[in-house]
């Protein structure tokens, strides 16, 4: 390091370091230990230098105390830290070489008549019915969920009363194909609608249901005011 460029009042000092190969002259900031000769060194490579407060960040990482206040700066080693070292900073400046003009001249291609190869590509079955079906948006998918929900009968493995794929297809706006591959994929089958006496059946065994679900409710409220009873009368006598 050569002698300090005074470039702007700073508590760390601008040192010019020594030029490399390629002209590239490094700028250092340096701090010194207040216990101890030890200096410490950062590479500035900023274009007008670094605030005070950028150097001070930098300096800590290697371990060093930095006091911006009262200027007094205690290194690592009088803290009893791991000394860390530093990485260099520099700008290689890779030399301009001039690459003959030989190297870019490409060797003529053979005057080679290209005849057009018509390929006619026939798509598979599977691929034509694909692409016959318009895809549902998501909006479209939801609601033909919520219509399976709504007229599919889980149990019995069929559809309620006057409702097919195809009613759900005209009813959602949507092609059948979709309906079908949601129910196969999340419901079950299509199977046969069901009468208007199984309908009935239904309907008075979810009532049944939903009796005794009310049922059980209340049987556990009542056990939950009956120990509440308890627990105060005992409260009372004692």
């Amino acid at each position: 390091m050569e002698t300090i460029v005074n470039i702007q009042p700073t508590m760390f000092p601008f040192v010019k370091g020594k030029s490399d190969k390629y002209g590239f002259t490094p700028t250092y900031r340096r701090a010194e230990c207040s216990k101890c000769p030890v200096t410490i060194s950062w590479v500035d490579t900023t274009k007008n230098g670094a605030t005070d407060h950028i150097v001070a960040l930098n300096l800590r990482k290697r371990k060093w105390h930095i006091d911006e206040e009262n200027e007094q700066h205690i290194c690592a080693k009088c803290q009893g830290l791991p000394v860390v070292k530093g990485r260099r900073y520099y700008y290689m400046k890779t030399p301009k070489t001039e690459v003959p003009a030989m190297f870019f001249k490409s060797k003529p291609k053979p005057n080679v008549e290209e005849t057009p190869t018509s390929v006619t590509v026939t798509p598979t079955p599977v691929e034509a019915g694909v692409s016959s079906i318009v895809y549902p948006t998501p909006a479209e998918l939801r609601t033909i969920r919520k219509l399976l929900d709504d007229v599919y009968e889980l149990k019995g493995q069929c559809y309620r009363a006057d409702y097919s794929d195809r009613a759900i297809a005209l009813i959602a706006n949507v092609a059948e194909e979709w309906v079908t591959i949601e129910r196969e994929l999340a419901y079950g089958p299509a199977g046969s609608p069901e009468t208007e006496a199984e309908a009935q059946v239904r309907i008075l065994n979810e009532l049944v249901d939903q009796a005794r679900h009310h049922a059980e409710e209340a049987e556990a409220v009542l056990q939950l005011v009956e120990e509440k009873v308890a627990a105060l009368k005992k409260k009372l006598a004692s």
